[in-house]
């Protein structure tokens, strides 16, 4: 969709927004893909998910610490 002839960026945005915010099976239709891609690079990928997992062990790691100091 294009924007329509004097309509800024934000309009366009806004406009965007609103139109598929409220639209859940448009956004379950662009969600399910974005799912369908992340599993395939899981599976195809091994080195790419071990990046992943060392990377949430980190985070999780870092939020323990934080929780003890309380």
């Amino acid at each position: 969709m294009k924007p329509r002839k004097d309509e800024t960026p934000e309009e366009f945005r806004a406009r965007q927004r609103k139109r598929y915010a409220n639209d859940p099976v448009y956004r379950e239709r662009i969600l399910e893909g974005l799912r369908k891609r992340r599993r395939q690079r899981y599976a195809n990928d091994p080195e790419y998910r071990q990046t992943i997992v060392e990377r949430e062990r980190k985070r999780y790691a870092r939020k323990r610490e934080r929780q003890r100091e309380i």
